[in-house]
């Protein structure tokens, strides 16, 4: 079961990146590409560090497919921030969150990955915590308005999860994380040949000059990187449905963060709470919860 300990490890990593990202694009900054690219390029740093250090494997064609992965996290990820600048956090992280299903779905077609009936169970349970949480009634509709955007975001982020299990067969999960980082990087670079988008990525690079935010992006995206390694620890370890299945406790990390917040320092992030919106909550944390508990369940 040690997998399962850097899974949760790495939900709650990504929990803490979830909440910078939410204050960084809902109160300061209001493009998400610039913003995913220059990520992109900070991380870079541990791309180089990883290749100083450790011994980066080169595999044809995995190693192709790794940086293809990359591209997929750029427009991951920018759709994910795209949506943050409408919605509540917990909310879209929740509907994030219900990438188990379509990981588990792609894992049975391309990776033979076939899990117990109880295990398949406790995946319902925790899409369906995803999208109990993610209920807001406006106009008339239920579903939030950015849940398009955010489907998107799932299929991307569910096929980069598929890539990086596919990989992690042949390769370790340094040789993986640094190919990835060439991807994001190739992506963003190709990025700026766009005027507009290299007219926003200056601007943001000079705003950048005039505050603090740069020490504020940089523990964000540190905790990214060490989130992101442990997720490819616990997948080299056993089937990636599996440590997928376990995103959707970052929903419950996300929302102790954000009632806290919203509680001392609401002119920092406000979340809406009422009672009808916690009742809500627990309930879809019971369901993530039991939905957690079977599928860490051998059958």
């Amino acid at each position: 079961m040690e997998w399962l300990y850097f899974s949760i490890l790495s939900t709650f990593l990504f929990a803490l990146t979830n909440i910078v990202d939410k204050f960084v694009m809902s109160k300061i900054l209001r493009k998400p590409i610039p913003y995913t690219m220059l990520l992109g390029f900070y991380i870079s740093i541990f791309a180089v560090i990883i290749f100083l250090y450790q011994k980066v494997q080169f595999v044809f064609p995995e190693s192709l497919i790794a940086v293809v992965s990359g591209a997929c996290w750029i427009g991951c990820v920018a759709l994910y921030s795209k949506a943050l600048i409408k919605e509540e956090v917990s909310r879209v992280i929740s509907i994030f969150f219900t990438i188990p299903l379509f990981v588990a779905i792609l894992a049975a077609i391309f990776l033979k990955e076939i899990l117990t009936p109880m295990q398949y169970v406790g995946i319902v349970l925790l899409v369906a915590s995803g999208i109990l949480i993610s209920y807001k009634k406006s106009k008339g509709k239920f579903f939030i308005p950015s849940l398009k955007i955010i489907l998107i975001a799932i299929l991307l982020s569910s096929i980069y999860d598929i890539q990086k299990k596919y990989v992690l067969n042949v390769m370790n999960y340094w040789s993986l994380y640094f190919w990835n980082v060439v991807g994001i990087n190739i992506t963003a670079l190709l990025l700026l040949f766009i005027p507009s988008i290299r007219r926003d990525f200056i601007k943001l690079v000079k705003t950048l000059k005039r505050t603090r935010l740069l020490y504020v992006l940089v523990g964000s995206e540190t905790s990214a990187f060490f989130a992101d390694i442990s997720f490819n620890v616990a997948t080299s370890m056993t089937y990636v449905s599996l440590v997928a299945a376990i995103g959707p406790l970052q929903p419950f990390f996300v929302l102790l963060f954000m009632v806290f917040i919203s509680s001392f320092k609401p002119k920092i992030l406000k979340e809406e709470i009422n009672k009808k919106i916690i009742l809500l909550k627990l309930i879809s944390l019971i369901l993530l919860f039991l939905g957690t508990w079977l599928i860490t369940m051998k059958g």
